[in-house]
């Protein structure tokens, strides 16, 4: 059993704040500490737990800091709760043996560099309500090929994509309006990509030379 460091939050819940002692392999969030409700992981909570290879969180939690996941080498899975509005910023940097996620239909936003260098990544479900994926989000990502891309996307950012190198396909939304300098430049798979008449800026190093632009009518 995982016992947890915390802080009591304003509204008189619990935030994990790293681990004290116990198991750091498989680690299962409590939905109560000493009777009081957990809601939130915080910032860099679990950072640099190489050990951990499974997180389990409850319902209840609602908030997961930026760098939560940061430098943990060998998580695989993750189960995030229904509640998750946001994906913050660097939470899985360097996961590097996470394989797949699924993001709860709630998320609005992935904020910068959320699963840079995630190497093993191979499948991320994209829900329809996300409108923001932040810049270098998805760099060195080298295992997926394929994305998906949310209808209510308008802008891909800078890195984004940047150096996904088995990447073959992109599905692009057709209210896209802007794609940002290195959004998929280095994708080397990408052989060609289809491009909305919606999108209204390219930048010159948006791709590599690799791929082919078609613009859709």
């Amino acid at each position: 059993m995982t016992e947890f460091t915390t802080n009591l939050r304003g509204d008189g819940t619990y935030e994990i704040t790293g681990i004290k002692c116990g198991d750091t392999y498989d680690v299962v969030v409590p939905e109560f500490i000493n009777d009081i409700k957990v809601t939130a992981i915080g910032h860099s909570a679990f950072m640099g737990y190489s050990s951990i290879e499974s997180i389990s969180i409850p319902e209840c939690v609602v908030f997961i800091g930026g760098h939560a996941f940061y430098h943990c080498y060998n998580l695989t899975s993750i189960i995030f709760p229904s509640g998750i509005t946001s994906i913050e910023n660097s939470m899985f940097d360097s996961c590097r043996n996470l394989a797949s996620v699924i993001l709860p239909p709630g998320v609005t936003k992935i904020s910068s560099g959320a699963f840079v260098g995630c190497t093993s990544l191979k499948s991320i479900i994209l829900p329809d309500s996300i409108s923001q994926i932040e810049s270098h989000c998805f760099e060195s990502c080298w295992s997926i090929e394929s994305i998906d891309l949310p209808q209510k996307i308008t802008t891909i950012e800078r890195y984004s994509f940047f150096n996904c190198r088995k990447l073959k396909t992109v599905i692009v939304p057709d209210g896209l309006s802007v794609i940002e300098d290195n959004a998929f430049n280095a994708c080397y798979s990408l052989k060609s990509i289809f491009i909305p008449s919606s999108v209204k800026h390219i930048s010159s190093e948006a791709f590599s030379t690799y791929t082919k632009i078609i613009l859709k009518d």
